[in-house]
C-alpha cells in the first residue's frame, strides 16, 4: 500500500477533466461496442485484487463497518473472501450491472453464507450507466449506518461512469467515517489504442484515474498497484468538498433550484427575461443558481464573477460547436442552437450539486433536450423540470401583428413541446395564458404565478409630496411598434401642434440605438426637428437610479402588448410620476381603481389626452395620486412575492417527499431486430451482427431478410449469420422487393411486442435495445421512439470511432411540417409491432427511399405518438453509394404524397407543392446569405471567417453605443450604395 502524496502532485484538478468529449480524462481511446460476453475478469486481475484486499485488511478490520455495499461485481468468490475479511458486517448489499448474467447457484450459495453469519443480505440488477437508475439504488439502500462501498471491475464496463461515481459520493456523504474501495485495471502509460480486454469501454492509467477522481472532489487516501489492477482507497469530507465546489463553480453546493437562461440584467444589457432571472436570485439567493447560455460565446469572465454558472466551465468553443452541430445546416433549421447543449450541462453539472428543480423559459425552447432526456431515465425523475413561460416566438410576432418567419416554424414546435411536457407550467399572467391557449398550446396544466420583485428597496421608497413641474416627456422602451414607439412619437407631435405641453421643455428617450424600419426612423426624426430629444442607452441598475432621483419627468410606457412587464413595476415602484398602456398583461398589474387616472389605450389621441391630464393638475394633486399608487403596489408586490416564495418552497419540498418514481430497466426485451440485406459488404454486414450480440439486453430475436441478392452472396451472408450470431434467427430470402417490402416481410412474421429495423451497414451501441425497449414499456401511449445517431465513414473502424464524430440529432414530430422536415423516425427506429401491422407496415409500392420518413408522416395523421431520446446510441454509417445518395427524388415526393392520408390526393399534391417550395427556401438559407434582403453567396465570401468577424462586431456593437451608432450609419451608407450598383 502506497502514500499517495507523492502521486498527486502531478493532478492539476479541474473540472474540464470528466466529459465524454474528453474521454473522461482516459488518453487511450475507448471501445465502442464493448463485448460483456467475454471472459473478462482474468486469474491475473482477481489475485491482484485479493492480494489488495490481504493489504486492506488490518486498514479495516479496526473500523467496524455495519454496512457492506458491493457494486457491480460478478465474482461470488470474491465477495465471499471481502465479508470474511470484515468484523462488524450486519448487513451486505451486492448490486449487479444489469446485464450480468450471474449463476443462480451462485447467489443462493452467497445467500446461505451471509444465512449462517446472521448478515442480512440485498441483491438486485440496475443499469449504472444512467442517473435515474442509479437513484433507485441510493434512495433503496442508502443509511446512516458506517458503511464500506466495494467497487472493482465496474467503471471499465460503463459508458459514462458520471452516474456511477455521483452514486458513490453520495453514499460517502451520508456519514463522514463511510468509506469506498475503487478497483479498477492499470492501462500501461504508452499504451493508446483500444482496451485489449473485449469488454471494456476504456482503462486508465493509474495516475489519470486519480486525477479523474480529484477533479470530482474525492480525498484519496490510499493506493494499491500492481502489473494487473489498482485499488484506491476514497472518502468525502463535506466542508472540502462545499469548498471545492466554491473553488470551481464560485457558488454553495447545497443549491437546489437552477434556471437555465440566454438573458441575465446583471450579466449583459437584456429586456424582461433577463431582469426576472435577476430579480428571482435576488428574492431567493439561498437556493437559486443561474445557469447562463452565452450565445455569444464571450461572457464567461463576467458571470463567473456574478456568480452565474457559464457553460464553457465543461465546454470549450470547439466542443460547443459539435454538441450544437453547426456544422449541419439541418439541425439549425430543425431545432434551436444550444438545446442539446443545455442537456449536457445540466448531466454534468447534476454530479456537483443537488439538482431537484429546473426551470427553463420557454423562448427559444432551450430545455426541449432536457425534457426529452428526463423522459428516458437520462436525468433522475425526481427532478422537476418547470417552464416559466416568458413569451414564446408566435407571442413576439403578435406583437408585431405579424405571421412568424418560415425559419421559426420548427422552432415554435419546438417550445409548444417544452410547455406541454415539462412537470410545471406557470405565465406571470392571464393575459399570456390566454394568448397560448389562443394558438392551441395546452394550458391545462399552467398555473399562473407571478414574477418575482426585489423587496430590499421596497421599504427605502418615499412618495414625494412636492413634485415640480413636468419638464421632460421620457419613452421607455426600443424604437418599434411593440414598444409604442410610433404612438409616443404622435401624441407628442400632437402637443405640439395643439400647444399643449405646458412646461415641457424635451423629451428623453432610453432605449437602444437600433430602429426597427423607415416608418419608425421618419418619425424619430421628425421629433427631433420639433423638439429638444436627449437619446440614451442605459443598463437596468442605472435606468432604476435615474427613476428614484428625477421629479420633474414624466416616464410613459406605451408598450402594446407585454405580457408582465418589469419596467413597469419599476415605473410604479421608482419613478415619481408615469403613464402606462392599458394593453397586454400590464392590467393585471395595476390596481383596478387607477386604471382611469394612469392609463391609456395604445394610440395617440388617448395618450395625449392623459399627458395633458397629468400636466393640468397641480403639485399636491399629482404627489398624492402617485403617493398613493406606491404604497398600494408596494404592498400588492409583497404579498405576490410571498406566494411565489412559498410556491418555490413547495416545488423543492415536492422533490424531497417524492416515492420513488424512476422506471427500472426491464433485464429482458420482447423486441425483434430485422436485418434487410441486399449485397451489402460482408465485413460491414459482420460488424452490424457483432453489435447485436454485444447487446446488454438481448433482442428476443432477430429477422435477416435477403432481399435478392447475387446467388454466390447469399450463400456466404447465410453462413456469416450462422457463423457470428449469438442470438436466434431466422434467415428468410426472397425476390428483390426493396427496402420497405423487405421489412413488410419480417414484420408479417414477427411475434413479439416491438420490431426493429437495422440498416445491414450500422451498428448498435450495447445499451440501445435496453433503453428502447424500457422506454416503450414506461409509455404504453407511444408508438414508437428512437434515438440520435452518430456517423462514421464506409471503412472507418466502427470500434473506435471519436466522441467528436460528427452527429445528427432527431428533433420532435410535427405534421405540419413533416413533409418537408423529416421530424418523425429515422430508418433506426423500435416500433409497436401490432399497431404497425395495422396500418400495412411501411409503403412498399415502390422501391424508393424515404420510406421511414413517410411512415412518420403516415403514423401522424392516425394520432399516433412518437418520441426522441436525446443520446447517439445509433452508429451511422456514411457510405457513397447508399440508396439515399442514389436514388431520384420524384419518387419520393410521390411516396410522401401518398402518405398524408388527411387528405384526398389531390389536395396533398397542392399542400406539398408548397411546402416544398418552404423547404426550398431553408436550402437557400443554408446556401446563401442574407444581407439587407440581398443575396451573396456564402462560399465566395468565406462563410466561417464572415461568421466569426460577424460575431466579433456584434459583440462590440453590443457593448459600445458609439460603435453602434457608427455602424449603423455605415451599414445604411452600404445599403444606399448597393441599391444605387443594382439601379445602374
Amino acid at each position: 500500500m502506497k502514500n499517495l502524496s507523492f502521486l498527486v502532485e502531478f493532478a492539476k484538478v479541474g473540472i474540464d477533466k470528466i466529459t465524454k468529449y474528453n474521454n473522461f480524462n482516459c488518453a487511450a481511446k475507448s471501445n465502442t461496442l464493448p463485448d460483456y460476453t467475454f471472459e473478462h475478469i482474468h486469474s491475473d486481475y482477481k489475485k491482484s485484487l485479493i492480494n489488495a484486499l490481504i493489504d486492506l485488511k488490518n486498514v479495516f478490520l479496526s473500523k467496524n463497518f455495519s454496512e457492506l455495499i458491493i457494486l457491480g461485481n460478478e465474482d461470488i468468490n470474491l465477495i465471499k473472501n471481502f465479508i470474511d475479511k470484515m468484523g462488524c458486517i450486519q448487513r451486505v448489499v451486492v448490486v449487479f450491472n444489469h446485464y450480468e448474467e450471474v449463476d443462480q447457484k451462485n447467489i443462493d450459495f452467497l445467500r446461505d453464507y451471509c444465512n449462517k453469519k446472521n448478515i442480512r443480505l440485498e441483491i438486485d440488477f440496475f443499469n449504472f450507466n444512467f442517473y435515474s437508475q442509479t437513484e433507485i439504488i441510493y434512495r433503496r439502500y442508502r443509511t446512516d449506518n458506517k458503511t464500506l462501498i466495494l467497487i472493482t471491475n465496474l467503471v471499465e464496463h460503463l459508458d459514462d461512469p458520471i452516474p456511477l461515481m455521483r452514486l458513490i459520493k453520495n453514499i460517502l456523504l451520508l456519514n463522514l467515517e463511510n468509506e469506498a474501495i475503487l478497483g479498477s485495471v492499470v492501462r500501461k502509460t504508452d499504451y493508446l489504442d483500444i482496451p485489449e480486454n473485449k469488454s471494456h469501454y476504456r482503462e486508465w492509467a493509474i495516475k489519470e484515474m486519480i486525477e479523474l477522481l480529484l477533479s470530482l472532489g474525492f480525498n484519496l487516501d490510499q493506493v494499491y498497484e500492481d502489473e494487473n489492477s489498482s485499488l484506491l482507497v476514497t472518502r468525502f469530507n463535506a466542508k472540502r468538498y462545499d469548498k471545492f465546489v466554491w473553488k470551481y463553480f464560485n457558488t454553495d453546493v447545497n443549491k437546489s433550484y437552477f434556471i437555465v437562461t440566454t438573458e441575465h440584467a446583471g450579466i449583459e444589457k437584456t429586456g424582461g427575461i433577463g431582469s426576472y432571472v435577476e430579480e428571482l436570485y435576488k428574492l431567493l439567493s439561498d437556493i437559486v443558481q443561474v445557469v447562463f447560455i452565452d450565445t455569444s460565446n464571450s461572457l464567461f469572465e463576467v458571470c463567473i464573477k456574478n456568480n452565474v454558472l457559464h457553460h464553457k466551465l465543461f465546454f470549450d468553443d470547439k466542443t460547443s460547436t459539435k454538441l450544437v452541430n453547426l456544422d449541419y445546416i439541418s439541425e439549425i433549421v430543425s431545432a434551436p442552437n444550444y438545446s442539446y447543449l443545455v442537456y449536457e450541462f445540466i448531466y454534468y453539472l447534476n454530479y456537483y450539486f443537488q439538482i431537484k428543480v429546473i426551470e427553463l423559459q420557454d423562448y427559444l425552447a432551450l430545455g426541449f433536450r432536457t425534457i426529452q432526456a428526463k423522459k428516458a431515465g437520462l436525468l433522475q425523475e425526481e427532478i422537476i423540470i418547470r417552464t416559466c413561460a416568458h413569451g414564446n416566438n408566435m407571442y413576439v410576432v403578435t406583437k408585431n401583428q405579424e405571421l412568424v418567419h418560415p425559419q421559426n416554424l420548427m422552432l415554435i414546435n419546438f417550445e409548444k413541446y417544452v410547455l406541454e411536457n415539462c412537470d410545471e407550467f406557470t405565465s406571470p399572467s392571464n393575459y399570456l395564458k390566454n394568448i397560448y391557449k389562443d394558438y392551441g398550446i395546452d394550458t391545462s396544466k399552467c398555473k399562473v404565478v407571478r414574477y418575482g420583485f426585489n423587496e430590499r428597496l421596497l421599504n427605502d421608497i418615499q412618495p414625494r409630496y412636492n413634485l415640480k413641474q413636468i419638464e421632460e416627456l421620457v419613452f421607455i422602451g426600443k424604437l418599434n411598434k411593440v414598444k409604442g414607439f410610433d404612438v409616443f412619437a404622435d401624441a407628442v407631435m400632437q402637443l405640439i401642434k395643439n400647444n399643449k405641453l405646458g412646461s415641457v421643455k424635451r423629451v428623453k428617450i432610453y432605449a437602444p440605438y437600433h430602429h426597427s424600419n423607415d416608418e419608425i426612423r421618419e418619425k424619430y426624426t421628425r421629433l427631433c426637428n420639433e423638439i429638444q430629444v436627449v437619446h440614451e442607452y442605459v443598463s437596468r441598475e442605472k435606468l432604476v437610479k435615474i427613476l428614484l432621483e428625477t421629479d420633474q419627468s414624466l416616464y410613459i410606457y406605451p408598450s402594446r402588448a407585454d405580457n408582465y412587464s418589469y419596467a413597469i413595476l419599476e415605473a410604479m415602484i421608482y419613478a415619481q410620476q408615469f403613464l402606462i398602456t392599458n394593453a397586454g398583461g400590464h392590467v393585471e398589474i395595476i390596481p383596478e381603481k387607477y386604471h382611469d387616472k394612469i392609463l391609456f389605450s395604445p394610440n395617440d389621441e388617448s395618450l395625449a389626452r392623459r399627458i395633458e391630464d397629468i400636466i393640468r393638475l397641480s403639485s399636491k394633486e399629482r404627489s398624492l395620486l402617485y403617493a398613493e399608487i406606491k404604497r398600494d403596489v408596494a404592498n400588492n408586490i409583497k404579498i405576490e412575492n410571498n406566494k411565489t416564495i412559498k410556491y418555490m418552497h413547495e416545488l423543492l419540498k415536492a422533490v424531497s417527499d417524492s416515492d420513488i418514481k424512476s422506471y427500472k430497466f426491464p433485464n429482458k426485451s420482447d423486441i425483434t431486430v430485422i436485418i434487410p440485406v441486399y449485397n451489402t459488404e460482408l465485413t460491414q454486414v459482420k460488424d452490424a451482427i457483432y453489435s447485436i450480440n454485444v447487446q446488454t439486453t438481448k433482442p428476443k430475436e432477430v429477422i435477416v431478410v435477403d432481399d435478392g441478392s447475387e446467388y454466390e452472396y447469399s450463400i456466404k451472408l447465410k453462413e456469416l449469420v450462422e457463423k457470428e450470431s449469438k442470438f436466434t434467427y431466422q434467415f428468410i430470402r426472397q425476390s428483390n422487393k426493396g427496402l420497405p417490402g423487405a421489412r413488410n416481410t419480417a414484420l408479417k412474421i414477427c411475434k413479439t411486442k416491438y420490431i426493429f429495423d437495422l440498416d445491414s451497414d450500422d451498428c448498435l451501441h450495447p445499451e440501445y435495445i435496453s433503453l428502447t425497449n424500457a422506454y416503450l414499456e414506461k409509455f404504453p401511449q407511444i408508438i414508437s421512439c428512437t434515438v440520435c445517431c452518430k456517423h462514421f465513414g464506409e471503412y472507418e473502424d466502427v470500434q473506435k470511432i471519436s466522441f467528436n464524430n460528427s452527429e445528427y440529432h432527431h428533433s420532435i414530430q410535427t405534421y405540419a411540417l413533416g413533409s418537408v422536415v423529416n421530424s418523425f423516425s429515422p430508418a433506426y427506429t423500435v416500433f409497436r409491432t401490432e399497431d404497425l401491422y395495422k396500418i400495412g407496415g411501411w409503403d412498399d409500392s415502390d422501391k424508393s427511399a424515404w420510406e421511414d420518413w413517410s411512415l412518420g408522416l403516415h403514423l401522424t395523421c392516425i394520432g399516433y405518438r412518437m418520441e426522441i431520446i436525446p443520446i447517439t446510441y445509433y452508429y451511422y454509417r456514411i457510405r457513397q453509394n447508399s440508396m439515399l445518395r442514389t436514388f431520384s427524388m420524384y419518387p419520393r415526393y410521390l411516396r410522401m404524397i401518398r402518405n398524408n392520408i388527411l387528405l384526398p390526393k389531390f389536395e396533398s399534391y397542392v399542400r406539398y407543392v408548397l411546402l416544398r417550395t418552404l423547404q426550398d427556401n431553408f436550402a437557400m438559407c443554408s446556401k446563401y446569405l442574407i444581407l439587407n434582403g440581398y443575396k451573396i453567396s456564402a462560399r465566395s465570401i468565406g462563410f466561417k471567417i464572415y461568421m466569426r468577424l460577424y460575431g466579433i462586431t456584434e459583440f462590440l456593437v453590443n457593448k459600445y453605443p458609439f460603435i453602434k451608432r457608427l455602424y449603423i450609419k455605415i451599414k445604411a451608407l452600404l445599403k444606399k450604395l448597393v441599391k444605387t450598383f443594382i439601379r445602374k
